[in-house]
């Protein structure tokens, strides 16, 4: 099975009672390549390096070496060279091998998700240094 479609397989929602499959996705995607540092926010907060993969309006992809836990909410750094670097919280949807996929999740004003660990002087776990979350 070639990996477009094993994306597609992984990448189902259920929105009003209707699946959604990769391949009609609502946004389209663009390639992009581009480092991203990853935030955990679960029971202890981690680092982990990475690179988006694709993005669109509503998501994005990213491939690392971390250990992650789907439907969790992760802080994504993107830090495109020569630009300044943004954040986008996005809830991790699927997992295929090293790629995640998820999509922007607006945090409420309720919601507090702490400090950046990374902002903290803690230190970034290098991509391939199997730190599990």
């Amino acid at each position: 099975m070639d990996e477009n479609r094993q994306v597609a397989n992984a990448c189902t929602s259920n929105r009003g009672g209707k699946t959604l499959q990769a391949g009609e996705r609502r946004q389209e995607r663009t390639t992009l390549s581009v480092p991203v540092q990853i935030i955990s926010h679960g029971t202890r907060q981690h680092c982990a390096q990475g690179v988006c993969v694709d993005i669109s309006l509503a998501g994005v992809a990213f491939t690392t070496e971390a250990d992650l836990h789907l439907t969790d909410i992760v802080e994504l750094i993107f830090e495109p060279k020569d630009q300044p670097s943004f954040r986008k919280y996005v809830r991790l949807l699927y997992r295929l091998g090293p790629r995640y996929g998820g999509y922007f999740a607006p945090l409420r004003r309720t919601q507090n998700l702490g400090g950046s660990v990374c902002e903290s002087n803690a230190p970034l776990t290098p991509q391939g240094a199997n730190r599990r979350f």
